[in-house]
């Protein structure tokens, strides 16, 4: 819990330093390379295409006039998916979701059935926990559409338990057809996901990493130096996203090495935080050995970041730096160079792995 509440204060602060940061004049920052995933884009309209046209035809067989239900159903499984893997578990979320919704609407409407009031202040909190579940999980935001639904029907005085069962099994066509298309149309595996995500986020992580040491090493913070740390947090959520969903969606047993990848790119993804967080409160580095330990050990991240970007591309791992000196730390500021030692270090160890394999 103080763990969460220590994430949430970090991202509130550099929220607010975007908003409250004065313009800096100065060259335009250089844009990050573009992500490797560029024909995403077209794959997820093929397959929502097809899953919806395949969902269209399945559904009517069901019900002819309700087998929107079902093309909605296939439609959203490819709504932020980017792998077949969370295509699959965003498609379980919904049927899980609708069934325990139907379940729960049928009782709901029923126990409030002549009382409108009381009918009308659960429909209020049902659409306030959708919202809130939104967030939190998908599964449960559709269980709380469908007991809306499910209540709406009572308030109206059409209630027959067969049309929410009609909902369930057009909702079930729907994610059949997504699970088929998802696997046989432009598949995307879920480790091939996974890499791409990584590389995005290595991307960010070196942008953040260069702009924190840019600020600390000279006069002039970088405008962006913000935007960059939060994206850096923003990629890596991706990849999490992604990556639990490959472990909940096709695969049985749960990959060692990559777990033990995603716990090294956390650990970096909150020292390369820490060290924008130190930027940005203005403080410079004076001494000189200091600042050439931290210049070094941000050039030869760099090059590590290069070798795990770049497949084929890796070289010898080279040593760990060693720790700053004794003498300096007493000080805040060379914390900055343990910080970038450690995320260093923590590169170092993905390649060797990776060399490995």
């Amino acid at each position: 819990m103080a763990c969460g509440l220590k994430k949430v204060g970090s991202a509130l602060a550099l929220l607010d330093h975007v908003l409250h940061e004065v313009p800096v004049r100065g060259p335009a920052p250089v844009a990050a390379p573009p992500a490797a995933a560029a024909p995403q884009g077209l794959r997820a309209a093929l397959q929502t295409a097809t899953a919806t046209a395949l969902a269209i035809a399945a559904g009517d067989l069901v019900s002819p006039n309700r087998w929107y239900w079902a093309a909605f159903a296939a439609f959203v499984m490819f709504q932020g998916t980017r792998s077949r893997g969370e295509a699959l578990v965003k498609g379980t979320q919904f049927v899980l979701g609708t069934l325990g919704g139907v379940l729960f609407g049928m009782l709901a409407a029923t126990a409030l059935s002549g009382h409108e009031i009381l009918s009308m202040a659960a429909i209020v909190a049902a659409v306030f926990l959708a919202f809130q579940a939104n967030v939190v999980a998908y599964g449960r935001m559709v269980f709380w559409i469908t007991v809306i639904l499910g209540m709406l029907f009572g308030m109206l005085g059409f209630f027959p338990p067969e049309l929410l069962l009609l909902r369930l099994k057009e909702t079930a066509v729907g994610c059949a057809c997504g699970a088929l298309v998802a696997c046989l149309v432009l598949a995307v595996r879920g480790r091939s996901a996974v890499d791409n995500a990584t590389r995005v986020f290595l991307r960010a992580l070196g942008s953040a990493v260069d702009g924190a040491a840019r600020a600390l090493l000279t006069e002039v913070s970088p405008p962006d130096l913000a935007i960059c740390i939060l994206a850096s947090e923003q990629r890596f959520r991706d990849l999490s996203t992604i990556a639990q969903s490959e472990h909940i969606g096709l695969t049985v047993t749960r990959d060692e090495r990559q777990r033990r990848r995603m716990l090294v790119l956390e650990g970096c993804e909150l020292w390369a935080r820490e060290v924008g967080q130190i930027a940005l409160q203005g403080s410079r580095l004076t001494d000189p050995a200091l600042a050439r330990t931290v210049r070094e050990a941000v050039t030869r991240i760099d090059a590590v970041l290069a070798r795990l970007i770049q497949p084929g591309s890796d070289q010898p791992a080279a040593p760990v730096t060693p720790e700053v000196p004794v003498e300096l730390q007493h000080d805040t500021l060379p914390r900055v160079a343990r910080l970038l030692i450690r995320i260093e270090a923590a590169l170092i160890h993905m390649v060797a792995a990776r060399a490995n394999t």
